[in-house]
């Protein structure tokens, strides 16, 4: 309780430094308060007032007190931060309640904080011997030296954040950029909500098999090397279709290629089923065939989420993916342990088999752009599509900054992943019942850092997400190469985790924003490939650190890799903008918009080549308007690239003739102020005889027969207009006068 009033008066704090007004808070209207004020109550009697004797009633009150808060928080969710607190509060129930009312803790982080507790006393957290979920539980651990020294949890974490949160929105503070309705306004989008489904039940059964897999291969009695064999025969087959699968997924309709590919697998897994005892070479082969139909699946997914989501929701969009991405690979593998130890390892299958094929189902409902005719003459071969892919990620600055930053991340997290749990163990001298501490931790943070980037991304570009991200990833593992207790790791794993969320969030979003429909598979497959690369030679480089330069030094190197991508990125890919990547958004959805036209319009004429000029209607009269329209359309677009094409040539000849350029324009602007001024001059000259003319003329008497004419307004005028050439002033009105015959 102290640390947490302690952490409100820092809050408070930097609400005045953000311009802030506390005052405001005043405003906040909360309903049922009595809930709030309950709860507080009945664990304040808890742990101050009858905290010294154990009772059999003190758990379940216990539970009653964290029912009483849920249930404020749910009547007041709408309000700023509470969410995240009512998440923190769900974490934390959760914990207590498989663990008979206690909340359990690490004994490392208890002995960090010089912690002790009586076994007859009742306390909130307790160091059980066979705890569930420690994940959950108190993990983390102010030290000991400190004043306010305690430990706390992964839940206590997301109630502080909350309470951050709402204190800086209800106050008014400019330190917070707000993220309101970025995730509601995609329950709108039904084709979205149908991928994300589909995409988050195969996760889970995904993750429910692999359990499934290590359990039947532990059974046999098989060791690590018959484990990353099957590794090995998923990822191989992955990682060639990912690199030449790329034109199959922008050629021909991205919804029809999931389908196929959610039936085939569901297929693999269910011939599992045939046999009570499925032989290894059967596992090598449906692990073959699962990893090649993924490889058509993600790309596919991800190129389509453009196509489902408004531009301003895309990181939105993307965070949600990947949200529960982290969320199955916590929850898939404690569900497929109940499973086969409950039911064995069929069920386990069977459950994978049918997330498969509901996937299908919620797919075959999305409406998805169809892909380019493959019956088209104009259509380019296999491999003309694998060289226009790669040129164009080779010559476009954004998308080649983004495959060499993302391949330096995950060669820098290959070198870290395989050495983490013998740095748990051999380091931190652990025991092996925390290391699915760490794991878990960093999923967490995962979690944390998705439903915060699109708040994010509203003050800030991709890129700048990009860069920074990285970045606090690089500082959290150096720091951890030097961590001397569980604790202190499980805390910047939780940073790190949340920084992994958000620059995966943010180079997806940059790869859709920057790169057309038409490419997109090619290039998230492009993406794919190079990271696969990127960690088989990261886990090589792994083996030896670990073995040559200790595990401190390794973990250390992993860090420096973080920290030289995020350096990367910032040259590569500099600051950015929101506004450029808005733009770069509309011109893509623009380009886009143009080339589906223009195939739904060649769909109307079957077997008709594309139509490179207008055609009169009066010539072609079984020509399609749309087709007319497309094909303005397309000769605009090719006009305004030639165009853009011209304009870079004039620029790179231009350029060493600049000096050239200066002198001839100097020159020029001499010659024009000469020619003026010489002008100017004769009009002064025939001004003035004009002037003498006719003022001779006005005072000489006339000839016989002849009459003065009026003077002619427009003579008057044109001499002023002289006049005022010269910046003279205009002298008094003189007669012009034209002499005319009388009678």
């Amino acid at each position: 309780m102290a640390l947490f009033l302690g952490m409100l008066v820092v809050f408070a704090l930097s609400v005045r430094m953000a311009g802030g007004r506390l005052l405001r808070l005043g405003d906040l209207r909360f309903k049922h308060t009595w809930l709030l004020l309950g709860a507080l109550g009945v664990q304040f009697s808890l742990f101050k007032l009858f905290s010294n004797e154990r009772h059999a009633i003190q758990p379940v009150l216990y539970l009653l007190s964290y029912g009483m808060g849920g249930a404020f928080l749910w009547v007041n969710r709408k309000m700023p931060g509470l969410w995240l607190v009512g998440v923190g509060a769900l974490l934390n129930g959760t914990a207590i309640a498989v663990n008979g009312g206690i909340m359990p803790g690490a004994a490392s982080a208890f002995a960090a904080a010089h912690l002790t507790a009586a076994p007859s006393e009742f306390v909130n957290s307790r160091a059980l011997v066979d705890a569930r979920l420690l994940f959950l539980g108190d993990v983390f651990a102010v030290p000991g030296w400190l004043p306010i020294h305690n430990v706390f949890s992964i839940g206590d974490l997301c109630i502080l954040l909350g309470a951050f949160i709402g204190l800086h929105r209800g106050a008014g503070s400019r330190l917070l950029p707000s993220g309101t309705g970025q995730f509601s306004g995609l329950v709108r989008e039904r084709n979205f909500i149908r991928l994300w489904g589909a995409q988050a039940i195969s996760n889970q059964g995904d993750w429910v098999y692999t359990l499934g897999v290590v359990a039947s291969l532990a059974r046999r009695g098989l060791g690590a090397e018959t484990l990353a064999m099957m590794v090995v025969m998923q990822a191989a087959p992955r990682a060639v279709a990912s690199a030449l699968g790329g034109p199959i997924v922008d050629r021909f309709n991205r919804r029809r290629i999931m389908v196929v590919a959610d039936i085939v697998r569901a297929g693999a897994v269910l011939s599992l089923l045939v046999s009570p005892d499925p032989s290894l070479h059967h596992l090598y082969a449906v692990a073959a065939v699962l990893g090649l139909f993924a490889a058509l699946f993600q790309p596919c997914l991800q190129a389509s989420i453009p196509n489902v989501v408004p531009a301003e929701r895309l990181v939105a969009a993307n965070a949600l993916v990947s949200a529960t991405f982290q969320l199955a690979i916590m929850v898939g593998p404690l569900v497929g342990a109940l499973l086969v130890s409950h039911l064995g390892l069929r069920p386990a299958f069977a459950v994978n088999a049918a997330s498969f094929l509901l996937s299908g189902a919620l797919v075959a409902g999305v409406k998805l752009p169809h892909g380019r005719p493959a019956q088209s003459d104009d259509e380019p071969t296999a491999r003309q599509a694998l060289v226009e892919g790669f040129r164009f990620a080779t010559r476009t600055p954004v998308v080649r900054g983004i495959l060499l930053v993302t391949g330096m991340i995950m060669f820098a997290a290959a070198i870290r992943n395989p050495l983490e749990p013998l740095f748990v163990l051999r380091v931190l001298h652990s025991d092996s019942g925390a290391l699915g501490l760490p794991p878990a931790v960093w999923g967490l943070g995962m979690l944390l850092g998705s439903t915060a980037a699109p708040a994010a991304a509203r003050k800030w570009s991709c890129e700048r997400m990009l860069t920074f991200s990285v970045a606090i990833v690089g500082v959290a593992v150096l720091c951890a190469s030097r961590s001397v207790m569980l604790s202190s790791l499980l805390g910047l794993w939780l940073m790190a985790g949340s920084g992994n969320a958000v620059g995966t969030i943010a180079y997806q979003s940059l790869l859709q924003y920057r790169t057309p429909d038409r490419l997109r598979g090619r290039i998230v497959a492009a993406s794919e490939t190079v990271l696969d690369v990127a960690y088989l030679a990261g886990v090589t480089l792994a083996g030896w650190l670990g073995g040559h330069v200790g595990l401190r030094t390794a973990i250390a190197v992993a860090g420096v890799c973080f920290l030289l991508a995020a350096l990367a990125g910032r040259l590569v890919l500099g600051k950015g903008t929101r506004v450029a990547a808005d733009e770069a958004a509309a011109s893509v959805a623009l380009q886009d918009e143009q080339e589906q036209d223009h195939e739904r319009a060649r769909a109307r004429v079957p077997g008709r080549a594309p139509i490179p000029v207008p055609v009169p209607l009066q010539a072609s009269p079984f020509v399609d308007h749309a087709v007319e329209v497309a094909a303005l359309r397309t000769e605009l677009f090719a006009a305004l690239r030639r165009e853009q094409d011209l304009l870079d040539e004039v620029a790179r000849l231009s350029g060493p003739t600049a000096a050239l350029e200066r002198e001839l324009v100097a020159s020029l602007g001499q010659a024009t102020s000469d020619v003026l001024q010489a002008a100017q001059d004769a009009a002064r000259d025939l001004v003035e005889r004009a002037e003498r003319q006719a003022e001779r003329v006005a005072h000489s008497p006339l000839p016989a027969g002849t009459r003065r004419r009026p003077t002619d307004p427009r003579a008057l005028a044109a001499f002023d207009q002289l006049r005022a050439a010269r910046g003279e002033s205009a002298p008094e009105p003189i007669a012009v006068v034209r002499l005319i015959p009388i009678g």
